[in-house]
């Protein structure tokens, strides 16, 4: 939904409501029973502004927040189902056009996380990849596209990204095995930032 706050102002709103159920039942790779019934219910806002200072140049700012469920394969390969992700995103944007010959637009971003999915190195019994929750960590940074029109049937187009992406403490355990496969023992590793 977008309205016209003044004559170059205008205000936008998007808002999503998503509803997920997960049952499992049976039994998983190692004959242990499985049954689970999850039910994961998300509210996604964001809102935002846009400014027009001209017939070339726009700037906006946005917030909005999204929810994201673990996949079944994140739920399978820990002990315990992992908390769904929590995203708050707040961006600023610039924008250059020049008779859609010429753009370049310019982001300054920071995203922070709340129980965000990482990957924690260790593979599952297939080698799928394994997540785990981190508590907090967060994304900021900025990005530059730019394109212009060379030709008819030519144009240029490059893109530039800087980030920083920190998690503020993780607990890894990783299984230590025999060269036979056997278990041996289980170590866990804390870092924190």
């Amino acid at each position: 939904m977008s309205y016209p706050i003044a004559q170059k102002l205008n205000a936008f709103a998007d808002v999503q409501y998503r509803q997920i159920n997960y049952q499992i039942t049976g039994n998983d790779d190692g004959q242990d029973s499985l049954a689970l019934d999850l039910n994961y219910r998300f509210f996604n806002p964001k809102a935002g502004i846009n400014y027009t200072l001209n017939t070339n140049n726009q700037v906006s700012a946005s917030f909005g927040i999204g929810n994201r469920e673990p996949t079944r394969s994140n739920i399978i390969d820990n002990a315990t189902p992992p908390k769904p992700e929590r995203l708050a995103d707040l961006e600023l944007n610039y924008t250059y056009t020049n008779n859609a010959k010429h753009t370049l637009a310019l982001t300054a971003y920071y995203m922070h996380y709340k129980n965000q999915l990482v990957l924690t190195g260790n593979l599952n019994n297939v080698g799928t990849p394994i997540q785990q929750n981190v508590d907090n960590s967060y994304r900021t940074g900025i990005e530059l596209n730019g394109a212009t029109q060379l030709h008819r049937k030519l144009r240029f187009e490059g893109n530039v990204a800087l980030s920083q992406n920190k998690i503020a403490s993780f607990e890894q355990t990783t299984s230590i095995y025999s060269n036979n496969w056997d278990w041996l023992a289980d170590t866990t590793l804390c870092t924190k930032m």
